[in-house]
């Protein structure tokens, strides 16, 4: 696999894995790290795109030149979306998310669902937590297994919950049914929509369950102290954030506050 030095530059495709290329949008953010890292799985002409990204022209008409017959989005947020209708417009080849909304001449992607792209095979996992409607991917060839993981899981850092679409019981669960993955497909490997590459997914799963639970024990010591308020509790759990990224910090605690109220009413009602 190349180094992430030779990943970190936009309007290159680059072979990361056996089948699987990789272009890098331009479109760093403190949301996006380095930007959004569109694959491209199989070879020209029989491939599959995952994610087009930003509407950038240069970025788009290079996934268009690897002749897509299909095209798939891990879910609804804009720097993957946003060149949905483009590079449709550019190949032909229809578009697939979970959600119809960003379907286009195609239905929405269900859980389970197998594609074939080249000699691998990638079958559709509904992960949400993030979103409602995240999907990671597992591409398997006979060598190989990768988990095309969208935002679920990140090359770098953890992923926000997008409250209140994306809920942190969902997201549990979708980490839970990850872990299981890793188990049956040992050896499995992450290519996330934004930072670094190749982590095993044994490991990283493990590590974001348990930093869930760490931080989730933060919440409930901070609620505990200044009450069920979204902006104390943000201000004094994630005190040492850059300010860019306090709206998405904000999100991720109103998310664990409603996990914390909804497992406190299931707790109450079982003792009635």
């Amino acid at each position: 696999m190349p180094s992430d030095d030779g990943l970190r530059t936009p309007g290159h495709l680059m072979q990361v894995a056996p089948g699987v290329r990789l272009v890098l949008a331009p479109n760093p953010g403190p949301m996006s790290l380095d930007g959004t890292q569109s694959y491209v799985l199989g070879p020209d002409g029989d491939c599959v795109v995952v994610d087009p990204g930003p509407e950038d022209e240069a970025h788009l008409r290079l996934l268009a030149g690897t002749r897509p017959r299909l095209i798939l989005v891990t879910h609804r947020h804009a720097d993957h979306t946003a060149g949905v209708d483009r590079l449709h417009a550019l190949t032909g080849a229809p578009v697939q998310a979970a959600s119809a909304r960003f379907c286009r001449a195609a239905e929405p992607l269900h859980d389970g669902q197998a594609v074939t792209a080249g000699e691998g095979r990638l079958t559709v996992l509904a992960t949400p937590g993030h979103t409602s409607d995240s999907l990671s991917f597992h591409w398997e060839t006979e060598q190989e297994s990768w988990l095309l993981s969208g935002d679920t899981i990140l090359g770098t850092g953890t992923t926000m919950i997008d409250h209140p679409d994306g809920t942190l019981g969902d997201y549990l669960r979708s980490l839970e049914r990850l872990a299981a993955l890793a188990e049956t497909a040992k050896g499995t490997r992450v290519l996330p929509a934004h930072g670094g590459l190749g982590r095993e997914l044994a490991d990283v799963v493990h590590e974001y369950r348990d930093h869930r639970l760490a931080r989730l024990a933060e919440v409930r010591a901070a609620v505990a102290q200044l009450g069920d308020d979204a902006g104390a509790v943000t201000a004094l759990v994630y005190s040492d954030v850059p300010p860019g990224v306090l709206p998405a910090a904000r999100l991720s605690i109103e998310a664990q506050l409603r996990y914390l109220r909804e497992n406190s009413l299931e707790a109450t009602d079982s003792l009635d």
